[in-house]
C-alpha cells in the first residue's frame, strides 16, 4: 500500500505526519539511504516526550483518537497474565490524503 507521508486532515485542513515505525518501509522517489535517513528523523522528532500522552488506566476509561493525527502504542505497565479487555471501534471516514 503507498500513501503520502504528510496528509491534510480533513476536519482541521491541518497537515498530520502519517508514519508508523512499524510498517513504513520507505518513501517512494528516494534512494533507499536518503529515505532511511528521511524516515529516522521523523521518527526522532515525533517520539520526544513533548509530544507524547501516557494514559494511566482506570476501570471504566475510554479514549478516542484519530490514526490520522496520532502515533499510539501500548505500554507494557502491566503484569504478564493479567486479564485486559478492550474494544475496537472503526469509523467510516476518508482515505488519507
Amino acid at each position: 500500500m503507498t500513501h503520502p507521508l504528510v496528509i491534510t486532515q480533513p476536519e482541521s485542513g491541518k497537515k498530520a505526519i502519517y508514519y508508523n515505525f512499524n510498517r513504513t518501509d520507505r518513501v517512494v522517489g528516494m534512494e533507499r539511504s536518503e529515505s532511511d535517513a528521511l524516515l529516522d528523523w521523523v521518527d526522532e522528532k515525533i517520539t520526544q516526550p513533548d509530544y507524547r500522552y501516557e494514559h494511566e488506566w482506570r476501570v471504566g476509561d475510554i479514549l478516542f483518537w484519530d490514526n490520522r493525527g496520532v502515533i499510539h502504542s501500548v505500554n507494557m505497565d502491566f503484569p504478564v497474565g493479567q486479564k485486559r479487555i478492550h474494544q475496537r471501534v472503526m469509523l467510516k471516514g476518508d482515505r488519507p490524503g
